[in-house]
């Protein structure tokens, strides 16, 4: 089980303090407040790790806004950590950073008690400078890269030890967001519609703070065996009917539309809204992986791409 705790809650607490970021902060934290971007051990593996991966990426962004305006940051989901297992880089040495992670706790940890704490800032300033003297003829993609996997591998030697995990230096630290996007004419709801939680989160990611822009949620998902249900089953119909009464409840001005809803499709549910809606003013955006030839050909705006065409959607939003 995930911790309960609640990030909205938190940024609440601290808002007054927050200024220009506050959307961002806000956006960051009702993404990680979504129950379906948690791990689960029902889920496979390679599951578990990508989505406890993506959660850590959100909380430290989250964490390097409230630093910079002087506040605590939330202490990290040790479970999280703990199940986004290190990643294995091409052209890293394996062995070369396990004994590089084993020098810096013997040199740093080593005839001390093994619970007495070292400021975090000061922890993490000494494994950056660590890790960047190894690693000072790499390209600097190269680098962050490999900063992050042995940051990865030397908290989890950590909180085998029963030590506090590692923070990252947050001076350094790169939020990306969309604050600074030229805001619409009138406020807006986006609305995200897919089958898979991952992507709904990785497309959301980019538009944290996206001025006078609210950001939806609609995942769609199947219980039993609706998910093999074939075209000629009257489930089949039921189910585009309930999804596009769904889309049409919350009034948004935007839709994302992945295009494979299993086992229907968005072009199928596009049309049914527009039947149910005669004259609606929805646009509707592609978000489906690679080509959308199947939206476009029910007249949708070109492809998100899962977030990889923000720019598309910033042109889409100062337009309306």
């Amino acid at each position: 089980m995930m911790s309960s705790f609640s990030y909205g809650w938190y940024v609440k607490q601290v808002q007054a303090k927050l200024g220009s970021d506050l959307k961002v902060a806000q956006d960051l934290a009702e993404l990680l407040d979504l129950p379906f971007l948690r791990s689960e051990k029902r889920q496979t593996r390679h599951r578990q790790e990508t989505i406890c991966d993506m959660r850590l990426q959100v909380i430290e962004d989250l964490s390097a806004i409230l630093h910079a305006h002087g506040m605590p940051v939330p202490g990290l989901e040790v479970e999280t950590l703990r199940r986004a297992r290190p990643k294995h880089l091409r052209g890293v040495n394996e062995a070369k950073v396990n004994a590089l992670v084993r020098t810096w706790i013997q040199g740093h940890y080593g005839g001390v008690n093994m619970m007495a704490e070292i400021p975090m800032e000061e922890t993490a300033k000494k494994v950056r400078a660590t890790v960047e003297r190894e690693v000072a003829a790499w390209p600097l993609h190269q680098r962050s890269e490999w900063l992050r996997e042995y940051m990865a591998r030397l908290n989890h030697e950590l909180l085998d030890l029963g030590q506090p995990a590692v923070r990252p230096d947050y001076s350094q630290h790169t939020v990306v967001h969309s604050a600074e996007a030229k805001p619409p004419s009138r406020p807006l709801t986006v609305l995200l519609v897919d089958d898979d939680s991952l992507a709904l989160a990785w497309s959301a990611r980019p538009l944290a703070g996206y001025p006078d822009v609210a950001i939806e949620y609609l995942y769609f998902y199947t219980v039993g065996d609706e998910d093999e249900l074939q075209s000629s089953d009257p489930r089949y119909q039921k189910l585009v009917e309930d999804t596009a009464r769904q889309v049409i409840t919350w009034k948004p001005d935007i839709v994302l539309m992945e295009e494979g809803l299993m086992p229907i499709c968005g072009t199928e549910v596009i049309t049914e809204i527009r039947r149910q809606q005669p004259g609606c003013r929805i646009r509707f955006v592609g978000n489906t992986g690679g080509a959308g030839d199947e939206l476009e050909s029910v007249g949708v705006y070109d492809n998100y791409d899962k977030g990889r065409n923000v720019y598309l959607l910033r042109r889409i939003i100062s337009s309306l």
